[in-house]
């Protein structure tokens, strides 16, 4: 086997393979329609553990071990990449940390070795035998004259462990040109040493061309210590499963799973948590498959169940699992786990299963919020994640996940608890940029257990000093005058984003209606983000989910006709995407970011006077008030009858009428304690200002207008 280059800035380090001339062919797939998933009972012999076929032991001699060469032809070269550890925007990689990911990049060039022949079932060569389950009877050659190479494209997964020595093993597979599925195991890795990977083994069995694979970790007692588990796509559609387990004899052999006649959807993706794998049907719907643990230590049983979940991702959405908890007694239980996958309109979104379950744990501590950025991915893009325990008495984690957009780069979404709520953030570290296509991502959680060979309870490990101080770099945020900015392309955004700038753009309004909610999806994503405020969603047709948020309801009703809700009863009305409903039109509401006083009792002498002043002069060019050009600016987009409106809001409840006491009251809360702060301190620190000097400034302005005695205003 070749050596594994070492780490480099630029060049990261990874498995060197040869070019692999594309499949060229026309493949013919083995179902049109996939049947639904169903448990088929079937009697195993051993109650507990069942291996009902047993696999001969895998080559271990680097002679006959399939090997991935270096030889290099015209054209890019195929490389996977391996990024152990949480990705940082300094390139350094840690070989063998808590949390990874690994990238395969695959270029089209030619092959040594020429064209493939013979027939395929099951993906397999013609010199491979026809097995209907995980394996063969016997080993494959790897004698060939033709060099073995991973198969373009191929799908790549990862699991691993901390052993009893403390050293973290990992489990890598992938498929082969002759879609045989291969591993290379790295035992004893130390941070930032790739050399621990040994000569990747053929285990027999082969997959659906580019099937997807997914591997996780069996730990229990020292039966299973571990006992690691690959799950992938077989003939007819099938879920297969094989297990590897140094104390069995051999240590290779189906996986009890095949006993369950499960049938996936075409080219579905997998993802796998023990004791959960996550498929899709033909339709879309996604399925947990989950081993019928047992006791209160969770032992692994020969049964498994196979449960419809309430989500439809798109067709061929990517999956990616990860445990809710650092605790097994948690994980595989209601609520263990959150699968992240590609929703029908491309959006990045995630479930947590039966979070509203009445058998859910009362006590369920939540990790971090179901409701995800607005992050839109090209079809079927590749998503992983990974989680590491976030270190509270509640045994939450902190999550990452990883995806590529349509420009072949990897970004990042992840949370950051640091606050106290859980916020989700986004990160594209330089160094994971301009990936191949083709790409693939796996990342890696740590095994748990409810048992391990000691006897006690093994809990997901958090991240270790070196690795927490490479990640640092995604949270060290920029702190200025004691409050906290963005460090991701810092100064293209001026406001903080600390708790206190999150409870003042939180101030939402306490009901909120939804025109032509359809399905009720925005209605629904809204309650749940905020939950103190009453979501209410109208339409002619009762399309809406049965289950919702406690804080959100639906209503058949026309918003054409008069309404039946009191005046001013809602705080903020939401309406899209009515065309051939009501008159297409498009409301863009934008407070002014000025201010303005007629009585004079705004005075030059005041330090308001003087921040106002000051604040003009340096907003100005950046375009802080860009209300008034909005309606130019639809204009110019071609819409019509544009009508510009703007109503006082003031600063403060000084107004005499009543309405516009209560306006300013609430107005004069969230200036004071969040934006006023929020919109000066890094704009007026980039003129120069120290930061003593601004929030001295800040301190006075802030008393006088705290009395009340100057009366602001400005427009919205």
């Amino acid at each position: 086997m070749a050596s594994l280059p070492k780490h480099a800035a630029v060049e990261q380090a990874g498995l060197e393979v040869a070019p692999e001339q594309p499949w060229l062919e026309a493949r013919t797939f083995y179902e049109s329609d996939a049947k639904e998933a169903v448990l088929v009972s079937k009697y195993s012999p051993d109650p507990e553990y069942a291996y009902p076929k047993q696999l001969p032991m895998p080559p271990t001699d680097t002679a006959s071990a399939p090997e991935l060469v270096t030889e290099q032809k015209a054209g890019r070269r195929k490389r996977t990449l391996l990024i152990v550890g949480i990705l940082v925007a300094l390139a350094v990689i840690l070989a063998a940390v808590l949390g990874g990911v690994l990238g395969s990049r695959a270029g089209a060039s030619t092959s040594p070795g020429g064209s493939q022949e013979g027939s395929r079932d099951g993906g397999s060569d013609s010199n491979a035998p026809t097995t209907t389950g995980a394996g063969s009877t016997k080993p494959s050659a790897s004698t060939s004259a033709r060099p073995q190479t991973i198969r373009q494209g191929s799908s790549l997964s990862v699991t691993g462990w901390r052993n009893v020595e403390g050293v973290v093993e990992k489990y890598l597979f992938f498929q082969d040109p002759q879609d045989g599925l291969r591993y290379t195991h790295c035992k004893g890795a130390k941070s930032g040493n790739a050399d621990c990977w040994e000569p990747p083994v053929s285990f027999n069995s082969f997959a659906k061309p580019d099937a997807r694979l997914s591997a996780s970790i069996l730990i229990y007692g020292t039966r299973h210590s571990p006992q690691v588990e690959l799950f992938y796509t077989g003939k007819s559609s099938r879920l297969l499963g094989t297990n590897f387990n140094e104390v069995n004899v051999p240590p290779i052999a189906e996986d009890s799973v095949n006993l369950v006649e499960i049938t996936t959807g075409l080219n579905t993706s997998l993802s796998s948590y023990w004791p959960w794998t996550i498929q899709q049907d033909s339709g879309g719907g996604l399925l947990h498959v989950r081993n019928r643990v047992r006791g209160d230590t969770f032992s692994p049983a020969s049964e498994w169940d196979v449960n419809r979940i309430n989500v439809t991702a798109l067709a061929g959405s990517s999956l990616a699992i990860v445990p809710m908890s650092t605790n097994m007694s948690r994980i595989a239980l209601k609520g263990g786990y959150g699968v992240f996958y590609q929703t029908a309109d491309g959006r990045l979104s995630v479930s947590i299963t039966d979070l509203k379950s009445p058998e859910l744990d009362p006590t369920y501590p939540l990790s971090w919020p179901t409701d995800l950025p607005l992050i839109t991915l090209p079809k079927k893009a590749p998503i992983a994640a990974f989680s590491v325990a976030r270190g509270d008495a509640e045994q939450r984690v902190n999550t990452y996940v990883l995806y590529i957009d349509s420009s072949s780069n990897i970004h990042m979404l992840y949370t950051d608890a640091s606050g106290g709520s859980p916020v989700w953030y986004t990160a594209q570290p330089e160094a994971l940029r301009g990936v191949d296509a083709d790409s693939s991502l796996t990342c890696l959680t740590m095994g748990t257990s409810g048992q391990g060979a000691s006897g006690g309870a093994i809990l997901l490990e958090s991240g270790s000093e070196d690795i927490m101080s490479l990640a640092s770099s995604l949270y060290d945020y920029q702190y200025q005058n004691g409050r906290r900015y963005h460090a991701y392309r810092a100064g293209k955004y001026l406001l903080p984003n600390g708790a206190s700038e999150q409870e003042r753009l939180d101030m939402t309004p306490r009901r909120i209606l939804d025109i032509g909610t359809g399905t009720g999806v925005w209605a629904i994503e809204i309650a749940n983000a905020h939950p103190s405020s009453r979501v209410i969603g109208t339409d002619l047709s009762p399309i809406q989910p049965a289950w919702t948020p406690p804080n959100a309801s639906f209503q058949v009703d026309d918003a054409t006709e008069p309404w039946t809700f009191q005046p001013e009863s809602f705080g903020f009305i939401h309406a899209r995407t009515l065309g051939g409903a009501a008159r297409g039109q498009i409301e863009i509401a934008e407070g002014r970011a000025n201010f303005w006083c007629d009585d004079g009792s705004l005075g030059e002498d005041s330090a308001t006077y003087k921040w106002l002043s000051e604040f003009r002069r340096l907003s100005e060019p950046l375009q802080f008030d860009v209300a008034p050009k909005l309606g130019g600016l639809l204009r110019e987009a071609g819409f019509e009858d544009v009508e510009f409106d703007q109503r006082v809001i003031p600063l403060g409840p000084w107004p005499r009428e009543k309405a516009l006491k209560e306006v300013g009251r609430w107005f004069k809360v969230q200036f004071l304690e969040g934006a006023l702060e929020a919109y000066t301190l890094a704009l007026f620190a980039m003129a120069g200002w120290s930061g003593e000097e601004v929030k001295t400034l800040l301190e006075k302005a802030r008393g006088e207008l705290a009395e009340g005695r100057m009366h602001l205003y400005t427009y919205a």
